[in-house]
C-alpha cells in the first residue's frame, strides 16, 4: 500500500521578527509618526493609546490591537488620564492572506492574548530583552526553540484573529489563566487594588476553602495570592507614577501599604528599580 504525504500549506508565515518592545508609556508620551516596509502590530495591554495610521485615528483601550502594513505611516501617543502599556512587534511576511489584515483594528479574547504572553515570554528568554540599539540579539544561552516558539505564536494569533473576525468557526484550547475559579479570584483581586485583602476574604466571595484556593492559584498562576495581589498593585502603581499626578507617598496610601518606605521596597522588589528610578525612566 502507498501512502500519500500530503504537503502542508501555510496560511501565513511569518519570515523574520524584525524587533520586539513592550513599552510603558507616559501621560505625555508623543511618537510623531515613521513609516517602514514591514508589518507592525501595536496590542494595548493596559491602558489607553491613540495611534493614528494614514488618516484615522483610533482610540485603542486595554486588549485591543491594531496592525499597520507595510509603508504605511503611523503614529502613537498616550492618552494623558490613561497611560498605556504597550506591546510592538515588527515582522516580514510574503503570505498573501495579510491583506486581511489592512487596516485592521480589534480586540483580542483572553485565548488569543496567551499568544502574547507567550510571544513576550520566549522573547525574554531568547533575545536581550528589552532590546538594545534596535536590533534583536540572542541571549548566551537561549531558550531551546525560542525563536521558533516566537513565530509560531504570532502565527496562531493572526490565523485566530481571521477565524474568529470573519465570522468562521473559532475553536482554540483556554488559556489556564481561564480556569473559571481561578479567574474569578483574579477579578476579585483586580476589583481590591486599592484595598488590602486576605485569603480569608477571597474565600468568602468564591465560596471555597483556604487550602483549595491557596493550592489552585498557585499552581496556574505561578504565584501566591498575595504575590498575585501585590504584583497588581506594583502596576497600577505604575500607572499612577506615569500620570504625574500624585506624589509617591500618596501612591503608597492609595494602594495601602503600611508606609512609603515599605512601599518603595516591595516596588524595588517587583519593577527592579525605585518608584523615583521609575519616574525617571518613563518616556
Amino acid at each position: 500500500m502507498g501512502y500519500l504525504k500530503h504537503r502542508i500549506s501555510d496560511t501565513v508565515k511569518i519570515n523574520s521578527i524584525v524587533t520586539m518592545y513592550y513599552n510603558e508609556f507616559g501621560g505625555d508620551f508623543v511618537f510623531s509618526g515613521e513609516r517602514h516596509n514591514f508589518w507592525e502590530a501595536v496590542y494595548v495591554d493596559k491602558g489607553t493609546a491613540i495611534v493614528e495610521a494614514d488618516e484615522k485615528s483610533l482610540r485603542l483601550s486595554q486588549g485591543s490591537i491594531v496592525f499597520h502594513k507595510p509603508n504605511e505611516f503611523h503614529a502613537i501617543r498616550s492618552e494623558k488620564d490613561d497611560p498605556p502599556n504597550v506591546v510592538v512587534i515588527t515582522f516580514t511576511t510574503n503570505s498573501a492572506a495579510m491583506s486581511y489584515f489592512d487596516g485592521f483594528s480589534g480586540s483580542l479574547t483572553k485565548d488569543m492574548r496567551h499568544h502574547v504572553k507567550e510571544i513576550l515570554k520566549n522573547a525574554a528568554e531568547t533575545f536581550v530583552f528589552p532590546m538594545k540599539d534596535g536590533k534583536l540579539q540572542l541571549l548566551p544561552s537561549p531558550a531551546i526553540g525560542g525563536e521558533q516558539m516566537i513565530k509560531t505564536h504570532l502565527e496562531q494569533l493572526l490565523i485566530e484573529l481571521m477565524r474568529h473576525t470573519s465570522g468562521g468557526e473559532y475553536s482554540t484550547s483556554r488559556d489556564i489563566i481561564d480556569n473559571k475559579i481561578v479567574s474569578n479570584c483574579i477579578d476579585f483581586l483586580e476589583k481590591n487594588i486599592y484595598r488590602n485583602v486576605n485569603i480569608n476574604d477571597l474565600c468568602r466571595s468564591t465560596n471555597y476553602s483556604r487550602t483549595y484556593i491557596c493550592t489552585l492559584f498557585k499552581k496556574l498562576t505561578g504565584k501566591t495570592v498575595l504575590e498575585y495581589h501585590t504584583a497588581l498593585k506594583i502596576e497600577e502603581a505604575k500607572t499612577l507614577i506615569r500620570k504625574n499626578v500624585y506624589t509617591c507617598a500618596e501612591i503608597s496610601d492609595m494602594l495601602g501599604f503600611n508606609t512609603p518606605t515599605y512601599f518603595t521596597h516591595v516596588f524595588k522588589k517587583n519593577a527592579n528599580m525605585t518608584p523615583t528610578e521609575y519616574k525617571n525612566s518613563v518616556k
